[in-house]
């Protein structure tokens, strides 16, 4: 597959969590992050082309903040790295300046 991202992929430490805004309910873990998409691990399939409104909360403060919101749309769903959980990649939609300060601040706290 052509790799089509600008920005590298950044692995994070730590599992960020990752809920529905509307519902609350976890969507699943934050695995890596760029300012322009995420990748998380979930247990069940999101379909291509669904508009996530996501919660996404810290362990500690960043930017005096504990949890961020973002918009996203999924790229792509996949499960062949384990057949029990999805890989699910999703291209975020407009990002304020702040929300780009909060993501690179996470980038420099959590990559490994």
């Amino acid at each position: 597959m052509v790799e089509k991202r600008k920005f590298n992929r950044i692995h994070l430490i730590h599992y960020l969590r990752v809920f529905d805004r509307k519902t609350n309910d976890l969507i699943g873990n934050l695995v890596d992050l760029t300012s322009e998409g995420l990748q998380l691990i979930c247990e069940t399939p999101i379909e291509k082309g669904k508009l996530l409104e996501l919660r996404m909360e810290f362990p500690e403060e960043v930017d005096g903040e504990r949890q961020l919101f973002l918009n996203a749309e999924t790229i792509w769903c996949d499960h062949e790295l384990d057949p029990d959980l999805f890989s699910v990649g999703c291209k975020l939609l407009p990002v304020t300046p702040t929300q780009v300060t909060v993501i690179r601040d996470l980038i420099d706290n959590y990559q490994d």
